[in-house]
């Protein structure tokens, strides 16, 4: 999974030009990358890191385009441009069209996409994840998985 990079955000509010991200997370071979944006670190050396992680890679997450909307106004701020493909994944879309041709009486099939009941439909607790940046990139990740597993 070398081209993908599984995303988390959280932020101030729902309006990423009047709100900003305050957590970060990326996932990338399996390797967890979490920053605190406001917290005493430097913002400016997340920006480059998230950029060089995100270059010429597919963003997965549960609500990418959310993500790319932060993420973008995060970088360009910071005097980088995204250089991530520009087709992100969305794992509620994926989990909902496995699960729709294989139980197709799984609860959180019609829209709008339920995250907690299409992750159960998998068989994740999402629960388990954690209300953050990082438990949101996790979840991606283990919903991603269990939908490509061979």
């Amino acid at each position: 999974m070398s081209g993908i990079v599984f995303v988390g955000c959280k932020t101030t509010g729902l309006d990423p030009d009047r709100h900003e991200i305050r957590q970060l997370a990326l996932i990338v071979d399996h390797e967890a990358h979490a920053w605190t944006i406001g917290a005493g670190g430097d913002p400016w050396r997340y920006a480059a890191e998230a950029w060089y992680l995100t270059s010429n890679r597919t963003l997965v997450g549960v609500d990418p385009a959310f993500d790319v909307a932060f993420l973008t106004k995060f970088l360009r701020r910071r005097g980088y441009e995204p250089k991530w493909r520009h087709h992100v994944i969305d794992v509620k879309a994926l989990a909902e069209g496995w699960l729709r041709g294989r139980h197709p009486k799984v609860p959180g099939t019609d829209p709008p996409w339920s995250t907690d009941d299409l992750a159960r439909g998998l068989h994740l607790s999402p629960e388990d994840f954690g209300a953050t940046a990082l438990g949101d990139a996790r979840l991606a990740k283990a919903m991603y998985e269990a939908v490509m597993a061979p």
